[in-house]
């Protein structure tokens, strides 16, 4: 990576990490329901049957549990991420069907199934995956925490990748490089962003 954009995404996380410790629970619950509420909206979500998405852990992260289950109600298969205690910046996968039971508090902090449950691997199956992140751009451009996790899942599966951020991390621009994974979809509290028909993007204020 160019020393030039590690020194600007550095800045940005910086900047983001402050705004995201300043969001307050309750407009950060209000503005995560309205998130899902479009997430659902979508046609992508409609067509799933398997849905792949983060589980929220961290502060002032957009809250997945009720689109978890959202999707678990609607009969589709949740699949989340699992980081594994080695901390080899790899993503491992494991199938919920119950968040209450089996979730529990892993590396990092992160709210996922036991390591021994990371079983899945049939990743043609999934449809969607819902990515988080520090700050997206309109375009799709992500922000993410520096480790990578993301980006090395993502860069060979062919899927529709869907950003969730609150309105205040929504950012003009985000630094990136051509190595960084682009989103088909970024949704906030007050948009839904096509980063792929950026000329037909829906606003619904």
């Amino acid at each position: 990576m160019p020393r030039r954009v590690a020194q600007a995404k550095a800045l940005a996380r910086r900047q983001c990490l402050q705004v995201r410790r300043d969001l307050g629970a309750n407009p950060l619950e209000m503005a995560s329901a309205a998130i899902v509420t479009r997430v659902v909206g979508l046609n992508a979500w409609s067509g799933s049957r398997t849905v792949h998405t983060y589980v929220d852990s961290m502060a002032g992260e957009v809250h997945t549990n009720g689109l978890i289950l959202q999707a678990l109600h609607q009969g589709k298969r949740v699949v989340v991420p699992v980081v594994p205690a080695d901390r080899q910046r790899r993503l491992l996968h494991a199938e919920i069907t119950s968040p209450e039971e089996q979730l529990t508090v892993g590396p990092l902090g992160l709210r996922q199934p036991p390591e021994q449950q990371a079983e899945f691997d049939d990743f043609e199956s999934i449809d969607l995956v819902i990515v988080p992140g520090l700050a997206f751009s309109p375009n799709g451009d992500r922000l993410g925490m520096g480790g990578g996790y993301y980006d090395r899942f993502l860069a060979g599966l062919a899927v529709i990748k869907v950003g969730l951020v609150c309105r205040q991390l929504l950012l003009d621009s985000v630094p990136s490089t051509s190595h960084d994974i682009s989103m088909d979809w970024v949704i906030t509290e007050d948009a839904v962003y096509d980063c792929q028909q950026p000329d037909e993007r829906e606003r619904r204020e």
